[in-house]
């Protein structure tokens, strides 16, 4: 479509009531016949009587009742070039028609189309004969074109609304600006700059007052050039009635507002100026906009500048932001590397889901590190509640992981299928095959490996590598008791050890005749792997005659292969003095705290099952099956509101047989007692 005519129809269509004849079949109305006279006859010498005409007014009063002056005296001019003689009625301006149509043209004014089509219908099963007036199907037609425009605009269909447009021109009139905004809109969306800017021009022209062109500018400003928008508002300076220097004020800044969010919008836009970044950088500190200091943030935070954001996303929040501002200062804080504030801020009561999401992020980050940084029990529990409150796949992987590496395997196992039902990921079902081999369901988790490969194809180097993994140190390249293929078969044998082959990491230390430290400490992983702790020990103490590093490693192998024989004590004493590091010291006192703990509770002690449940608490948070413990030694101890608290806090977390058995076992004990 030709801009000019657009323009140009929608000028005249503004001035000019167009009365065109309308087809009322294409509406399903029946067409106006020609209907035939009676017959009569003529009386000799008699003068002819004169034929009254009825003139069709339904339109003149319409347009008088809606005040339309100019589509009155167009229409006036009509009926008297086709009824010469014929003068307006004289109760024209009054509002007292009695034109039979006038309900009809009542109903088109109140957009009412539907009841408008349902009185036409029932008016010609009453009065076959009758005939809808043309102008009333003209106006009905363009209401309901003007309708479909508006509902494929709402859908964001913009194509449809320039096909609309430019099959009936004449939609665009100078009083409608909602549908020239609409389809200014549309141009714009699909790339038509050109036609969109000429559109946003004709609306600052039709516009009434200043509000309205203010409107229209701020409009434009999404789709056309900073510098164009501007030639808009110099359009609007010299229109009358001209604007206070108040509102040019406002419309200036809020120009500037517009341009700063385009550019966030869309940062390929070209940036925006120093002048309007002060403008709001100004109007933000000032107070003045609740929405400028946040602006400002984002924009900051766009361009890389993290601790020019973050005072004024702070100031956003003094100010009483919406979530959009607190949601840009917890991403800054964490951009920074403030993570506690931003997981302070992300972790407030809150129902959106950005910041939600930031609470996810922040939490997976800290349960995934190494090692993990789970916080207190409170914190996991509110993680795992929001996880599933936004399905989030990567937050129940994060979940599933945590539970992995603590060795907690039927939580890990629930995670990663939960994971894999919400956002399947080849590390999810890594996490899932993993979990079923270090649990010794070694079957299934090559069946599951073969499946998964399928669709995950980077999963098939998992083979061979399913074993669970033990620190080894590196081999010297030459080693003082032997030959050189003897030295290339130990340096293989560690590499089959840390791919957790170990059969084939013993096989060729057996082939190289080693008998140094290093092999010797490779030898007792490979057997410990193998679940032969009595070997591994032998192994781990020939080792223990090494230098430093290797003797370090050997006592902590030692010491791992004794709790595998049931010897807790002995194992801390394994360590107790040796070059072991203080994570492998830890880890050795929190096993040994936890079989303390277990062999208590067996023994029906569980105030030293308490207790040393109390004191491993200080190496590393306490893990699923060691609180199911906590729960029961509770229990066994008479604190059972105690016990029933913390097992309904696991059950919120992940709720599972053992935590249903355990609410079911207190129900039941609460309804035979009438404890609560």
């Amino acid at each position: 479509m030709n801009l000019r005519m657009v323009s140009l129809c929608a000028l005249v269509a503004a001035s000019v009531a167009l009365a065109s004849p309308a087809r009322a079949q294409g509406l399903g109305m029946p067409t106006r016949m020609p209907v035939a006279e009676p017959a009569t006859l003529a009386v000799a010498g008699a003068p002819a009587a004169p034929q009254q005409v009825q003139v069709d007014e339904s339109a003149l009063r319409y347009y008088a009742s809606q005040n339309q002056t100019a589509r009155v005296e167009a229409e006036i001019r009509r009926l008297q070039m086709l009824y010469p003689g014929w003068q307006p009625p004289s109760d024209l301006h009054l509002g007292m028609s009695v034109n039979p149509e006038q309900p009809l043209w009542d109903l088109l004014g109140a957009g009412r189309i539907q009841d408008l089509r349902a009185e036409v219908e029932t008016r010609l099963r009453v009065d076959p004969t009758w005939q809808p007036p043309d102008d009333l199907l003209v106006a009905l037609e363009r209401m309901e074109r003007r309708a479909r425009l508006i509902a494929a605009s709402e859908g964001g269909n913009h194509g449809a609304v320039v096909d609309i447009v430019e099959a009936d021109p004449s939609l665009i009139v100078a009083n409608d600006l909602d549908v020239m905004w609409r389809v200014a809109d549309s141009y714009g969306a699909l790339g038509n700059r050109e036609q969109a800017l000429a559109l946003f021009e004709l609306a600052v022209r039709s516009s009434a007052n200043f509000d309205q062109r203010r409107v229209s500018i701020v409009k434009a400003l999404v789709h056309v050039a900073p510098e164009e928008a501007r030639g808009l508002l110099d359009l609007a300076r010299m229109l009358p009635p001209t604007p206070d220097a108040a509102s040019l004020a406002a419309l200036e800044t809020d120009l500037v507002r517009a341009e700063v969010g385009a550019f966030l919008r869309d940062p390929a836009r070209t940036p925006p100026r120093a002048e309007a970044l002060a403008v709001i950088e100004a109007s933000a500190e000032q107070g003045r906009h609740a929405g400028d200091a946040a602006l400002i943030g984002w924009y900051y935070r766009l361009s890389g500048d993290m601790m020019r954001a973050l005072p004024f996303f702070e100031l956003a929040v003094e100010q009483g932001g919406d979530t959009d501002a607190r949601v840009g200062l917890a991403l800054v804080l964490r951009d920074v590397g403030w993570r506690a504030e931003a997981e302070r801020i992300a972790a407030a009561p809150t129902e959106d889901e950005r910041l939600l999401s930031v609470f996810v992020e922040l939490v997976a980050h800290d349960l995934l590190a190494e090692p993990p940084v789970p916080g207190s029990p409170e914190r996991v529990q509110r993680f795992a509640e929001t996880v599933r409150l936004l399905q989030s796949g990567d937050g129940a992987e994060a979940l599933g992981w945590y539970a992995y590496q603590t060795a907690q395997f039927e939580a890990s196992k629930a995670w990663f299928e939960q994971a894999m039902s919400w956002q399947p990921t080849a590390t999810a079902a890594e996490g899932m095959i993993r979990t079923l081999y270090r649990e010794g369901s070694r079957d299934q988790a090559r069946q599951l490996l073969a499946e998964e490969s399928r669709r995950f194809p980077t999963l098939a180097a998992l083979e061979g590598d399913l074993a669970e993994r033990r620190p080894s140190p590196q081999p010297a390249a030459r080693s003082g008791g032997g030959g050189g293929g003897g030295d290339s078969r130990v340096l293989r044998a560690a590499e089959a050890q840390r791919a957790g082959r170990s059969s084939e990491c013993l096989r060729l230390l057996d082939a190289s005749g080693s008998r140094s430290p290093e092999a010797s400490l490779i030898r007792g992983w490979c057997l410990l792997d193998l679940q032969r702790p009595h070997e591994a020990m032998a192994a781990f103490e020939a080792a223990g005659a090494g230098p430093r590093r290797i003797s370090g490693d050997a006592a902590y192998g030692r010491s791992l292969a004794l709790l595998r024989i049931g010897q807790s004590f002995a194992a801390l004493d394994a360590v107790r003095g040796a070059a072991v590091s203080e994570s492998q010291r830890a880890e050795i006192a929190r096993a040994v705290l936890a079989d303390l703990a277990n062999r208590s509770y067996q023994q029906g002690q569980y105030g030293e099952a308490l207790a040393a449940l109390d004191r491993r608490r200080e190496f590393a948070p306490e893990t699923r099956d060691l609180s199911m413990l906590r729960v029961w030694a509770l229990h066994g101890m008479g604190r059972t509101a105690e016990a029933r608290q913390l097992v309904e806090a696991l059950d919120r977390q992940l709720s599972t047989s053992e935590t249903r058995r355990a609410l079911a076992t207190f129900n039941q004990i609460s309804g035979l007692t009438g404890w609560r």
